[in-house]
């Protein structure tokens, strides 16, 4: 049974304004979010995409509480999310989880798949107080369920990670986030180090799993097709910032933004006409010191003047309902080229 996405109730998670900098000897701090906004319902999937370097990793990592906010707020279900330290994690959080892009870096190679499984299953516990701990039966046997959730065979559950395929061991640290009873996953590009075959069943498992069980699902992505057949919503970044968002028909249909369009056209379409896509022109700029203005304005082929003095903010486009924002100029004017 599927369990649609709850618009209508409170956001699930919530970033407003968020500054995320990394300091650089010599250089100007690097600004990798320049005042991020988000919110994501209740079983809603979103992909978020956009170039290597526009910020999607780093918003990850900040909604999760792995990298540190300069400013603005993130918020999971009414509760704070702050930068991880040697503390115990809140309990109201453990149910926002995160999946790597690389499960060899991620699983601890020493251990076996069961008892990284386990660790989680008695932190959970422990959090709702109920003493069971990594020796209970009961604790096993969810270790082993988790794994046949995510299409693992019961015998995987006694292997090191290095035993189990690409595939294989992604699917492990999938059972290993499930096993927190999450209300919320956050995907920072889990195929892309996976062969084509495992990123599609890996793909799928993630979006049949949020589902199936209500789960929210922020999947990070270069990949557009892949984001396409996945989502709800997309939200697309260029150099820290939000430039679009919109549902996935929207976004695909009808993009407002050059810069969303310019990613659209560089995905290969198996129509049959030989056609190639067509690569983005010019470097994403330096993060630390980013062009006045529209930060995409260098690259636009439909910039005018106030593109390269004033930066846009993300607004409404009209007669969307809601369903869409934009941050360009051109488009909100409405100039005939960008409709």
């Amino acid at each position: 049974m599927s369990v649609p996405a709850d618009h209508t109730a409170a956001p699930l998670l919530r970033v407003e304004n968020v500054v995320v900098e990394y300091s650089r000897k010599g250089l100007p701090p690097m600004r990798a979010l320049a005042g991020v906004g988000l919110e994501i319902a209740p079983a809603e999937v979103v992909g978020i995409v956009g170039e290597s370097g526009c910020g999607k990793s780093t918003l990850a990592r900040a909604v999760t509480g792995l990298a540190p906010v300069r400013s603005g707020a993130v918020a999971f279900d009414g509760t704070p999310v702050g930068a991880m330290g040697r503390r115990r994690r809140a309990a109201t959080l453990l149910p926002l989880q995160m999946v790597f892009q690389d499960p060899n870096a991620s699983l601890n190679p020493r251990r076996t798949i069961s008892a990284q499984i386990q660790e989680v299953v008695t932190a959970r516990e422990r959090a709702r107080g109920t003493g069971r701990g990594r020796r209970d039966p009961e604790t096993a046997r969810e270790a082993v369920e988790a794994l046949r959730r995510v299409g693992l065979p019961d015998g995987a559950a006694d292997k090191y990670p290095h035993e189990l395929s690409g595939g294989q061991r992604q699917r492990a640290a999938i059972a290993r986030a499930l096993a927190s009873r999450p209300k919320m996953i956050v995907a920072d590009e889990p195929v892309s180090a996976l062969d084509a075959s495992a990123q599609a069943a890996v793909a799928n498992l993630l979006r049949d799993l949020s589902r199936e069980e209500g789960i929210a699902l922020a999947f990070i992505s270069h990949d557009l097709a892949v984001v396409g057949a996945l989502a709800d919503r997309v939200v697309v970044m260029y150099l820290g910032r939000v430039v679009e968002t919109g549902t996935v028909d929207r976004i695909f249909n009808a993009p407002r933004h050059p810069y969303t369009r310019a990613l659209l056209a560089a995905v290969p379409v198996p129509d049959g006409t030989g056609s190639r896509p067509r690569a983005l022109t010019g470097e994403v700029p330096d993060p630390g010191s980013p062009p006045p203005g529209c930060r995409f304005h260098p690259r636009c082929p439909l910039s005018v003047d106030r593109c390269r003095t004033d930066e846009p903010v993300l607004l409404g486009v009209p007669g969307t309902t809601g369903e869409a924002e934009v941050a360009c100029w051109v488009a909100q004017a409405q100039v005939p080229e960008a409709v």
